[in-house]
């Protein structure tokens, strides 16, 4: 199972991160490209269609000082388990946006 309190660590992003609920980015377009993504990555490892993604296969990571997001996805299939990262990269246009959106703190931390 995923480590919904201290986090996970994810290969290539360090340990600077605050794990947020999902919830935050529920009704974002992040959210809706990293559901696909995983979807079809489980689908490829023999996960029945359509995928379904509970919020208790996914915690959510935000990287403010690198401005990354990160859903890391766990499904079993066929009683193996597989993890599924997917990051999001933010361009400096983006995390103004979301500065503007309060999605974001202005200091580049997170809430």
């Amino acid at each position: 199972m995923l480590d919904k309190v201290n986090g996970e660590l994810i290969e290539g992003l360090g340990r600077s991160f605050v794990v947020v609920p999902l919830r935050k980015w529920a009704d974002t377009e992040m959210w809706t490209e990293a559901r696909a993504k995983a979807a079809a990555a489980f689908g490829k490892k023999g996960a029945l269609y359509p995928v379904q993604i509970s919020e208790d296969d996914v915690l959510v990571q935000e990287y403010p000082a690198q401005q990354r997001l990160a859903f890391l996805f766990h499904r079993k299939v066929a009683g193996r388990s597989y993890y599924m990262p997917v990051v999001m990269i933010f361009d400096e246009r983006t995390v103004a946006s979301l500065k503007m959106a309060g999605r974001w703190k202005m200091d580049g931390s997170v809430h």
